[in-house]
């Protein structure tokens, strides 16, 4: 950065905390550098060259530095300054908490930088109407701290953003900028859910996002099997066995931050408290998937079963039968020899004992019926009900067509359940 006289210059280092993970030999250079900036009019390495300037590059030299540092640090990482104190002694003499935004501030944060006109910038400037920003300001606010946390926020503009990218504000009449009304906000409750699953769906490539969901719902989260208490993990990049280029990509979306650890690699942990609702409702919905999948399997494991009972069943029928056909012979031979006869008696009783295994065989088979009926009807309820939620869903959201589908879907599975048709044939109906 060039310096002008008269002016100042900021130096700001954002996420400090990242510089102690450098060599020492690279830490000690930096701070050798600063103090010289900040702490020698001339540094030495100028002054002893200074026969070869002009008047005029000696006069720029000589005129006085206007330069402030900025470090940003997290709070609990704040002690490792003081091993810079050495070079630059006034490192902690001036230092400033970032607390919770005011509600002016937050408002102030959501105006200004929506105003600015910037070529960086993907959209052309807006603004909001008084009751859009109330509406968000108050839906953030912390009724203990009373302000507004600056991540929540961003996320919150984010969101919008993204729709005025899309095409929000496109036709508005501009008064000096077109703005976002609070009928523009999508749900406030969702935004965290959505900004979750936004995030992952830019990662690429896509077949990396499952393993991303994976990776942060089964890995880095902790949830107590009996209170539910759920609290983020910080995992060795060892530990948890993931390609370097996700948890890059997963940093990079803000979603995973990274700290040095004592064993010379990285610990990886969701950035933000705020992000364990939507990973966890997530996590639930992937396991009630797999449980569904798991019932599925184990109702086509019933039917094969119940389909090996009634093979069984008819083996068993098949050899009574043709015991009936020697018992007869065995009673026309009677007439003939006594002998013949009595293997015949002998015959019978083995039919009769055949045909009580053959009941016994229809009676499990039955029963095995019954039970894959069931786990059937408990499939069939699950889709039933997974299309009902997505109808509300539809119907909150104002995709009509969809709702209308769905309602036609499920009237025409109650149909074929009042006319007594298979539950095979209703599950293969909802498949489609």
């Amino acid at each position: 950065m060039q310096a002008r006289t008269g002016g100042r210059v900021i130096l700001l280092f954002d996420q400090f905390e990242e510089f102690f993970t450098y060599p020492t030999e690279q830490q000690g250079e930096l701070r050798r550098q600063l103090a010289e900036m900040l702490y020698t009019a001339i540094p030495q390495s100028i002054r002893n060259r200074m026969s070869e300037l002009s008047p005029a590059e000696r006069n720029h030299l000589v005129a006085p530095l206007d330069v402030k540092v900025l470090f940003s640090i997290r709070a609990d990482r704040l002690s490792l300054l003081d091993s810079m104190k050495v070079d630059l002694p006034d490192i902690l003499h001036r230092r400033y908490e970032l607390r919770p935004l005011s509600p002016e501030q937050a408002k102030t944060a959501m105006v200004r930088p929506a105003s600015l006109h910037d070529k960086e910038f993907v959209t052309e400037p807006f603004g909001y109407t008084d009751v859009a920003i109330e509406k968000v300001v108050q839906h953030l606010l912390d009724p203990i701290t009373g302000g507004v946390e600056a991540f929540l926020l961003q996320v919150v503009c984010l969101s919008i953003e993204s729709r005025i990218e899309g095409g929000l504000l496109r036709g508005r009449i501009a008064d000096p900028f077109p703005k976002v009304d609070a009928s523009d906000w999508p749900p406030l409750e969702n935004i965290m859910d959505d900004y979750y699953h936004q995030q992952i769906a830019k990662i690429t490539p896509a077949e990396l996002r499952p393993q991303a969901y994976r990776l942060i719902e089964d890995r880095l989260m902790f949830v107590h099997p009996e209170t539910g208490e759920t609290r983020r993990l910080s995992v060795d990049s060892r530990t948890l066995q993931a390609p370097q280029f996700l948890l890059d990509s997963l940093e990079n979306q803000f979603l995973l931050r990274r700290e040095a650890n004592a064993l010379g690699g990285y610990n990886y942990e969701l950035c933000h408290d705020r992000l364990l609702e939507p990973a966890l409702t997530s996590r639930a919905k992937w396991m009630e998937q797999e449980d569904l999948k798991a019932a599925e399997q184990a109702a086509a494991e019933r039917i094969r079963q119940v389909q090996e009972l009634q093979r069984v069943a008819d083996l068993e029928r098949n050899r009574r039968r043709r015991a009936n056909v020697l018992a007869i012979v065995a009673v026309v031979g009677l007439v003939v020899a006594a002998v013949a006869g009595i293997l015949a008696i002998q015959q019978r009783n083995e039919a009769v004992r055949q045909q009580e295994v053959a009941e016994k065989a229809k009676i499990e088979a039955e029963a095995q019926r019954n039970v894959a009926n069931d786990a059937l009807q408990k499939i069939i309820n699950a889709r039933k009900e997974k299309i009902q939620n997505q109808i509300k869903l539809d119907e909150e959201a104002g995709f009509i067509q969809s709702a209308t589908n769905n309602k036609a879907i499920l009237a025409i599975v109650d149909s074929l359940q009042k006319s007594g048709t298979s539950l095979n044939k209703i599950l293969i109906e909802l498949e489609k």
